[in-house]
């Protein structure tokens, strides 16, 4: 039985760090769109 459960805490810590690194790449992906919008509306007022 404890062998069982240890198999499902690693799939558990699997699935989340696969979710831990979509969530960081979305917000990686979030700052740089913001960065580069905020660049284009600078230049465009010049």
């Amino acid at each position: 039985m404890g062998n069982l459960t240890l198999v499902a805490l690693i799939a558990d810590y699997e699935r989340l760090r696969i979710g831990g690194l979509i969530c960081a790449f979305l917000l990686v992906a979030g700052g740089v769109s913001v960065i580069l919008c905020k660049a284009e509306d600078d230049n465009s007022e010049i």
